[in-house]
This record gives C-alpha cells, sequence and structure tokens, in this order.
C-alpha cells in the first residue's frame, strides 16, 4: 500500500521458558518461530521477448508506501490524478537498441490506497519518452519517440509532435493540437489550466543531425479552440526535469547539444512573462526527475539525495537571493531516466534504472518525500536454508550463503548444512545463483573488506568426527569472479563472535564460543575472551596483544569510528552479560557504556552515523524468554540509549540488520512465510 503508514502487527509476542531456552543456547543456534502458513505466488514470467525487463511477479509490498511496476520501464510518462497514479508507455527492451517490439503500448494505474494496478485504454502502438500531465481529472500527453522501421535491418527512433487527452471516466483518448515541432526527451508541466512543454530535441533517426528546442510552448487547455503558442528561453536542453511549484514554472538540470550535464534552474513567472536563474542544482542533473508538492519542487537522480527546492515569489526580491536546494535525506534505490509523481500529499518515485543494462531497470515505486515510514516487503526465495546463513551487503548485493535448512532448533544432522550460495540484488530485486560456499556450515562471521571481495570466517558445522562443532576455517569471496578460495584460518574453532575491521584495516575477530563436544561436559562449552588480528596481507591471524574483560557470545557488536561497542549476549554457565561496553582502538582498553532497556541475547547491532540501532534478539524477564520487537537507539556521543516509535513487524529470533542508504535493512527468511525472504527497512 502507498498511502497508508506501516500495519500494526497484533500477533502476540511468544514466550519461551528460560530452562528451554538456556537448553537451546546450550549450542549456537536460538529458539525456532511459530511459523507463519506460505502465500503462494505466481512464478517469474517467461513470457518476455529477449533483451526485456522481467516481469515483477515475485515481490510483494506486506505494509508501507511502497509498491512494484510490473513490468519496469524507462522513458515513460506519469501523472497522478485524484488517488490514482498513471504510466505510459516506456521502453522494456536493451538500451541503445530501440525496436518497436520494446516499446509500451500500456497504460496502467494505481491506487495509492489499496496499492491495487488496473489496466487502462493503451495507446494503438509503442511509445517512450512521452510526457503525461494531470489536467483536472484528465490527463494529456505530449510528444515521444515512435521506432520505426527504416530502410535497413533496424528500426529507428522519430520523435512525434502527437498530443492527446484521456479521459478517465470514459477510458478514452482523443486528439489534441499537434505540437508546433516534434519533441522528445522533453518534460511537461501544467500551470493555471496552461500546458507548458519544455525542453528535448527533434529526432529524425540520428542524433547529431537532431534539432534541439530553443522554445517552450504553451497550450492553454481551459480553451478548447486554443492554439500553439511558442516563446524562447535561455537554454537547450533534454533529459530535464519540469514542475510548477509557487505559482511558477521550474526547469532544472538536463543536457545541452555538446552532452554536457547542465546544473541551471530556470524559474518561469506567468504573470510577469520573465524568466530568472534559480539556485544551481547540486548534482545528477541529467535523467533527473522532478515534481512539483505545493510550494516545493523535488528533484532525485542517480545521487540518491533527495532535493527540495521552494522559489519564491516574484517580487520578493531578498527571498530570491536566499533561495537554494536543500539535501532532506535520501531515496532508498538511485536512479535515472525515471518519474517522480506528487500524490496525494507526498512524491513518489517510479521506475527508471540505475545503469545502462536491462537488469539494471528498477521496479520499485518508492516514496521519496515526506521521509518515508518502514516499508514491509517479500521476495520469493528457493534457497534450501531458513535461518542463520552467512550474510553480507556488496555494492546492493544481498548475499546469503550456508546456514541450516531446519526450522528446529537443534537439528544438527549433516543434511541440515547447507553450502547454497546466492544473491539478491535489492534496487531491482534480482535473484542469482552463486558457486556453493566450500563447506556445510552455519553461523559464520561475515564482513565486506572493499567493494569487490569479502570474507567468511569460522561458524558451526559437521567436524571431522561427525560432531557439530565450532571451526576455524576462513573463506574469501571475489564479487568481480565469482570465486571463494581459502583465506587464513583462525587458531582454534570459534562461532557466534563479532568481526570488524579496525580503521587501519586490520581485520579483529573478538568473543565467542568455541564448542567440541569431544571435551566432556561442560568444558565442551569454552568461550573464549582472546582476540585474534590480522591485516588484510597476512597470511595467518596472531593474538592482538588484548582480552576481553569479560566472556561474551551471542551478543550485538559494531564499530563507530574509532570505537568498537558490545551489547548484551552470553557468558559461562549460561549466564546474561548485562554490561555494555566500548573498545578503543587507539588506546586499545574498555570503557563501560549504558545498556538498553533489556539485556537481549543474539542481537543485531547497526550504526547510522553517531547512532546505534539495536534490532532483534531475545529477551528475559524471570523464568521467560521472549523474542522482542522493540528497537532501540543510542547515542554515542551522549551515552544514552532511547526506544524507537518503530518496532519490528515479525517474530525476531532469527533476522540480519545491516545499515543500507541512510536506513536499517533487517532480513529474515526464517520469520517469514514459506519460500519468502522478507525485507524490512526504516529509519529509526
Amino acid at each position: 500500500m502507498i498511502q497508508n503508514a506501516l500495519l500494526s502487527h497484533a500477533r502476540p509476542r511468544r514466550r519461551v521458558s528460560l530452562s528451554t531456552l538456556l537448553t537451546a543456547l546450550a549450542l549456537p543456534a536460538l529458539g525456532c518461530a511459530v511459523h507463519p502458513a506460505h502465500t503462494s505466488t505466481p512464478p517469474v514470467s517467461t513470457e518476455d521477448a529477449a533483451r526485456t525487463t522481467p516481469l515483477m511477479r515475485h515481490a510483494r509490498v506486506e505494509a508501507g508506501p511502497h509498491a512494484f511496476l510490473e513490468a519496469p520501464v524507462t522513458s515513460f510518462g506519469a501523472a497522478a490524478s485524484g488517488e490514482y497514479v498513471y504510466v505510459l508507455g516506456g521502453y522494456r527492451g536493451e538500451s541503445h537498441h530501440y525496436t518497436a517490439a520494446g516499446q509500451s503500448a500500456r497504460l496502467q494505474r494505481l491506487h495509492v490506497g489499496t496499492g491495487v494496478w488496473e489496466e487502462r485504454q493503451g495507446l494503438e502502438r509503442g511509445l517512450q519518452s512521452a510526457a503525461l500531465v494531470a489536467d483536472g481529472d484528465a490527463l494529456v500527453r505530449v510528444g515521444g519517440l515512435y521506432a520505426v522501421r527504416g530502410p535497413g535491418a533496424e528500426d529507428t527512433l522519430r520523435s512525434t509532435d502527437e498530443v492527446a487527452r484521456y479521459d478517465a471516466a470514459l477510458d478514452r483518448w482523443s486528439a489534441l493540437p499537434p505540437l508546433p515541432q516534434a519533441r522528445s526527451s522533453h518534460m511537461a508541466a501544467v500551470l493555471d489550466g496552461v500546458l507548458y512543454v519544455a525542453g528535448g530535441w527533434d529526432l529524425d533517426g540520428e542524433p547529431a543531425t537532431a534539432t534541439w528546442a530553443s522554445t517552450v510552448d504553451t497550450l492553454d487547455l481551459r480553451d478548447p479552440d486554443a492554439r500553439w503558442q511558442s516563446m524562447p528561453v535561455p537554454f537547450r536542453v533534454r533529459g530535464l526535469g519540469v514542475a510548477a511549484a509557487a505559482g511558477q514554472l521550474v526547469v532544472v538540470g538536463g543536457m545541452d547539444p555538446s552532452g554536457v550535464p547542465q546544473r541551471e534552474t530556470h524559474v518561469f513567472d506567468p504573470v510577469s512573462g520573465q524568466w530568472r536563474h534559480g539556485p544551481a542544482l547540486p548534482a545528477s542533473p541529467f535523467g533527473a526527475a522532478a515534481a512539483g508538492l505545493g510550494d516545493e519542487v523535488v528533484v532525485t537522480g542517480m545521487d540518491g539525495v533527495v532535493h527540495v527546492y521552494r522559489p519564491a515569489r516574484e517580487g520578493a526580491p531578498a527571498a530570491v537571493a536566499d533561495e537554494a536546494w536543500r539535501a532532506e535525506g535520501t531515496v532508498l534505490f538511485p536512479r535515472f531516466f525515471h518519474q517522480n509523481v506528487a500524490v496525494a500529499g507526498q512524491v513518489l518515485a517510479l521506475g527508471g534504472t540505475a545503469g545502462m543494462e536491462v537488469t539494471q531497470r528498477i521496479p520499485h515505486v518508492e516514496r521519496v518525500w515526506p521521509a518515508p515510514p518502514p516499508v514491509l516487503l517479500s521476495v520469493d526465495y528457493a534457497g534450501p536454508t531458513k535461518n542463520r546463513q552467512g550474510m553480507v551487503i556488496v555494492e546492493d548485493w544481498l548475499y546469503l550463503f550456508g546456514g541450516n535448512t531446519s526450522y528446529g532448533q537443534h537439528d544438527f544432522a549433516p543434511e541440515n548444512f547447507s553450502r547454497d550460495a546466492r544473491r539478491l540484488h535489492l534496487p531491482t530485486l534480482r535473484w542469482e545463483t552463486l558457486a556453493p560456499y566450500p563447506v556445510a556450515r552455519q553461523t559464520m562471521a561475515v564482513i565486506a573488506t572493499d567493494d569487490t571481495h569479502f570474507v567468511s570466517v569460522g561458524g558451526f558445522g559437521i567436524g571431522d568426527g561427525g560432531e557439530p562443532v565450532a571451526h576455524a576455517e576462513s573463506f574469501s569471496y571475489d564479487v568481480e569472479a565469482g570465486t571463494w578460495s581459502a583465506a587464513p584460518a583462525l587458531d582454534r574453532g570459534r562461532t557466534q563472535f563479532a568481526l570488524t575491521q579496525s580503521p587501519s584495516g586490520e581485520l579483529l575477530v573478538m568473543g565467542g564460543l568455541d564448542y567440541d563436544p569431544a571435551r566432556p561436559g561442560m568444558a565442551a562449552f569454552e568461550h573464549l575472551t582472546t582476540v585474534q588480528q590480522r591485516a588484510l596481507g597476512d597470511d595467518a591471524y596472531r593474538d592482538a596483544g588484548f582480552a576481553l574483560p569479560r566472556a561474551r557470545r551471542a551478543f550485538g557488536g559494531e564499530r563507530v569510528g574509532e570505537r568498537f561497542f558490545f551489547v548484551g549476549g552470553m557468558r559461562d554457565n549460561f549466564q546474561l552479560v548485562p554490561e555494555c561496553e566500548a573498545f578503543s582502538f587507539r588506546s586499545r582498553d574498555f570503557t563501560p557504556t549504558r545498556c538498553p532497556s533489556e539485556t537481549r541475547l543474539s542481537p543485531q547491532l547497526v550504526a547510522l552515523g553517531e547512532q546505534l540501532v539495536l534490532v532483534g534478539g531475545s529477551v528475559v524477564n524471570g523464568q521467560e524468554a521472549t523474542g522482542t520487537r522493540a528497537v532501540e537507539q543510542y547515542d554515542v556521543v551522549r551515552d544514552s540509549w532511547s526506544v524507537s516509535g518503530v518496532t519490528l513487524p515479525f517474530e525476531s529470533t532469527h533476522v540480519r540488520a545491516f545499515a543500507y542508504r541512510g536506513r536499517v535493512l533487517v532480513v529474515t527468511t526464517h520469520d517469514a512465510p514459506e519460500g519468502q525472504l522478507r525485507l524490512f527497512v526504516f529509519a529509526p
């Protein structure tokens, strides 16, 4: 759903006896969630022609202001009327290999209150790069590109001068007077009943011979007998943003005939008939999208920043002098050649792409302004594992490998440990299968060491004696090559520990458990306070020269700047660790810190700037342990905790949490419907 905030979840907290929990913690696993029934969904369609974007039928929005385009497109038209967002045409085929088969003729609309898409009367043939604007209850499409079969074997692109009105009540198109000259790569807006068309070019196959628009063309939509008027403008650009706000027309960004992106902002006052220069756009001027919401213009592009501009009214020179674009947070999925649409008091970003490949088309419809509330998504997941996988995010890819195939708490037979490896591209929700993890393992610690590599260390799995034990092996994954390789091993088996990278780049392994049933009785559970350290170029770990002040496993740990913070966990004799502390990489010592309101087992600690966010895990009250949905925040400067207004929408028995584009991303395949992976995204 788009308009509504995150749905409330009334499912009661699940309670487990303390004795049961402590028994479970005797091994590196935690409790199993009560699992919801599987909701079946159609498989991904195979009807697509070659070199076109896959249809989006494997993902769902469970809650929050979010939706998906069924067929992700670029260079399309979009507008809002009433409670609907309309999407017209666009291109689904291979980039820079334009064909009529890759152009969409569809008109669809999304109801922002229900999140339901509806098919409406489309066009006779596919069209891309058309501008679509709302005029009251009607829509108007302007210009665009048709792929036309030329003398050779390849289709060529030709701009069109077509203009048409769509009557939503009748679901019918009717022609309006054509443009004075064909246009594409342009944009349009309606201001006080007048249609303004700015930027673009008249393309007839060859970009080198295209005629760039040097006028803004206007049509009074209130007058059925009106004809087009043209006025010269101080710019020639295409791939621009156009919006109406504060009674003025704002034209921003684009690319000039020399191929140079332009950051200029131009503001037109229809009362005085004058243009003036506004403040320069800070970034991403080509292919950015603009929408007017009240007195403000909202622009987003590939820099991922939400840029907001409030143009001063004409006649207020002091206000004009103080004009500026201001940064108002970030989008979740940066894109270009998309559309921003204002509807129901918010701005949505639709479609577009993160690059030049078909597979980079973005299906997400996300709210970008005002800052969105939490969003809960689910994606079909074909992997065999249910929990305790190794996970890491590298360059927008979520990697999952290893793990346990059972929901059961103590299912540690050899067949329960998996080598499965796959990754999910978060902007496009596209899965790829990877080379299997070298060993069948669960509960590894994983960290990205740069943009192309991550390391996975230790974990829990079957040992040489046929029993599950903690392991010392370490492996490195090359993202570009798609290969695993052996990395230096630890000095002994270790699981449920923290793996971090110091400010100087060294890897540190802290805390955890060496479990080996070959040692009799409680000696099998050896909690470790030693710290191992390795520079990335070294061939072995070595003692770091300091130890933890206390035993701690299954804890939350995260680095912020020069310090690493420890929260919660368990120590010897299955006792909770109520103390919290911070380690200084500079002075190599520990200092006490304040603790959250509840001591948690196996929580996730995520760093967002100078804040730490605590999610997931279990809490113990008396003789009962419960999964917790509460989210707490820690200010590392003030040494203070506060409870967030956000709560997890599902049980938190087995979750992983990451910092992702200024927000917290919580991932689970355990606390999700069968065959699905859940993604919960929020700003605390």
